[in-house]
């Protein structure tokens, strides 16, 4: 059997330096890719401030005057851009308005007011706000309307049944709210003077400002015969 003569030691210490230094060299690959992952994971998770663009609602209090109702309300612009962290901008859907008072108003004005944001919000754009305010409309109902009898030829008589009617208007609340039968008056139309029993519809006029919705009953009977 054949004898293998050992290395000498020089040998073998260039070895085991070779492998030393191949250990360094990976613990020092391992340890920078460790630094650059939590390096990089610690910047993506760190908040940084970006921005949104949201609508903006008004904030309105107060009402308007008796008698007067809100028709609309018209922002300019309609969105705004916020900015914060994005944790925070995610939430945000909209943002309101500075209040803007309407109590006792009785007519259109703008009010540029200033837009209000959560905390850790910003943003610092203002809006304009117009406010149409109309008079308000109500619906009454108004009895005993006389119906004006048609002058009759000479010799003929004229009588109503019924002579009164009923009426359903609408128009602005300060003046329906006033109203009386001897506001409104209601003739005949299309009466024929001829002996005897026809039917007749009812016309009403009403004070301006004022619209007729219906007539009860629509028409009248008439009865036309001779009388001194």
């Amino acid at each position: 059997m054949a004898l293998v003569a050992p290395r000498p030691a020089h040998m073998r210490m260039r070895r085991i330096l070779n492998e030393q230094t191949l250990l360094a060299v990976l613990s020092f690959i391992i340890s920078v890719s460790l630094w650059a992952y939590v390096t990089s994971t610690r910047t993506e998770r760190s908040p940084q401030a970006t921005t949104k663009a949201v609508p903006v609602v008004p904030a309105i209090v107060g009402e308007p005057a008796y008698g007067y109702s809100l028709l609309g309300i018209r922002i300019t612009p309609q969105t705004v851009v916020i900015s914060g962290p994005p944790g925070l901008l995610a939430q945000v859907e909209t943002v309101s308005t500075e209040p803007v008072n309407i109590a006792g108003v009785t007519r259109d004005f703008v009010q540029e007011v200033a837009v209000v944001a959560p905390l850790q919000i910003r943003t610092t754009e203002r809006v304009r706000v117009a406010v149409q305010v109309v008079p308000a409309v109500a619906v009454t109902t108004v009895r005993g309307i006389r119906v004006q009898k048609p002058r009759a030829p000479r010799g003929l008589v004229v009588e109503l049944q019924p002579s009164l009617v009923i009426v359903q208007v609408q128009g602005p609340v300060t003046l329906v709210n006033r109203l009386r039968a001897s506001d409104f008056s209601a003739h005949l139309d299309g009466l024929d003077f001829s002996e005897g029993r026809q039917r007749a519809q009812v016309r009403v006029q009403a004070p301006p400002q004022v619209e007729v919705l219906s007539i009860t009953p629509a028409g009248v009977t008439v009865t036309v015969k001779k009388g001194s």
